[in-house]
C-alpha cells in the first residue's frame, strides 16, 4: 500500500513539473529574446544572449509608447475591477435579501442554495396563470417542482 502511494505521488509531482516547466518556458524565452540585439536574434534565437541589450526596454519605452499603453491599460483595467466589485457587493446584498416565492415549499430539496433555480422560479412566478399553464406542459416531464408551482392553486400550499 506504501509503495503504491509513493508511486501516486511521484506520478502527480512529475505532472506538476511538467505544467511548471509547460508554463514558465515562454516566459523565460521571450525574456532572454527580449535581451538580445537584432542581429543575434536572426542567428540564434535559441541561444543565450552573448551581450544582454538593455538598451532594448529604454527603445520599447520610449519609441514604441508602450509607457502610454501601459498606463492606459491599468486605468481601464483599474476602473473595471472597481465597477466590477462595488456592482458586484450591491447584487450580493440585494440578492441576499430577495425572498423568493415558493421556496418553502422546495425546503429539503437539491433546488435551495441554487441561485440559477431561484431566478428560473421567480420568473415563472412572474408568468400570467396562462403563461404558466403553456410552460408547464413542456417542463412537466423534466421537473416536477417547477410543475408543481405551476399547479400550486388546485392543492394546499402546506
Amino acid at each position: 500500500m506504501n509503495s503504491r502511494r509513493n508511486a501516486t505521488d511521484w506520478i502527480c509531482r512529475i505532472i506538476v513539473l511538467c505544467s511548471v516547466l509547460v508554463t514558465l518556458y515562454p516566459v523565460i524565452f521571450v525574456s532572454q529574446t527580449s535581451l538580445k540585439a537584432t542581429s543575434e536574434f536572426y542567428s540564434n534565437i535559441w541561444g543565450i544572449p552573448k551581450d544582454f541589450a538593455w538598451s532594448n526596454y529604454y527603445s520599447a519605452w520610449v519609441s514604441s509608447r508602450i509607457g502610454v499603453y501601459f498606463r492606459t491599460s491599468v486605468i481601464v483595467v483599474g476602473t473595471s475591477v472597481f465597477m466590477i466589485l462595488v456592482f458586484g457587493a450591491l447584487a450580493g446584498y440585494a440578492l441576499s435579501r430577495l425572498r423568493v416565492p415558493y421556496v418553502s415549499a422546495m425546503a429539503g430539496r437539491h433546488y435551495c442554495g441554487d441561485p440559477a433555480y431561484a431566478v428560473g422560479i421567480c420568473h415563472y412566478a412572474a408568468l400570467s396563470d396562462d403563461e404558466q399553464n403553456e410552460t408547464s406542459k413542456w417542463i412537466s416531464d423534466s421537473d416536477p417542482a417547477i410543475y408543481w408551482l405551476g399547479h400550486a392553486h388546485d392543492r394546499p400550499y402546506f
